[in-house]
């Protein structure tokens, strides 16, 4: 992660980091693992986001919502404290109506619900839809990438705006 964070910078991409959350993990200690692996500026670069979604162990026993949404707060609490702007969230419809759709309403949501749209009552900037795509030329372990769109219609310079700090 950090040669390419740092040789990211060199390129015309937009480029982002995100966090896969820990549920039933302290939110401030997260975020600041995080932190520290972005950098203190993160000017130029796409928001930070981070990954809240029920799977594996979690989908059997899921954990407390209390707990979990403190444990969010304490992290989107963090980064918006270092770099001025929300999180971006990312997660799945189950993880959204567990746990982000009474507390964090005014993120930006990036909904991964692959093969059919998301649920009607979610406002979400981006949409994961399929897991199964591949390219030409696009190296990766797993063969396969997420194809995700925006849910907007606005030009790149107002898309920055909103989504590149």
């Amino acid at each position: 992660f950090e040669d390419n964070w740092k040789k990211s910078r060199n390129t015309d991409l937009l480029i982002g980091a995100y966090h896969k959350f820990n549920l039933t993990k302290d939110g401030e200690e997260q975020a600041e693992y995080f932190s520290d692996a972005m950098g203190k500026s993160i000017d130029g670069r796409l928001i930070p986001a981070v990954e809240v979604k029920i799977s594996g162990f979690y989908k059997i026993i899921t954990p407390e919502k209390q707990k979990v949404v403190k444990n969010l707060k304490s992290f989107c609490d963090v980064i918006k404290k270092k770099y001025n702007v929300k999180p971006l969230i990312i997660c799945n419809n189950k993880s959204y109506e567990k746990y982000l759709s009474d507390d964090f309403s005014k993120y930006p949501i990036w909904i991964d619900s692959f093969f059919s749209e998301p649920e009607e009552n979610i406002e979400w900037s981006f949409w994961g839809y399929t897991p199964r795509m591949k390219f030409r030329g696009y190296e990766n372990k797993d063969e396969y990438v997420t194809l995700s769109i925006f849910n907007n219609s606005m030009n790149i310079e107002e898309f920055k705006k909103k989504f590149v700090c």
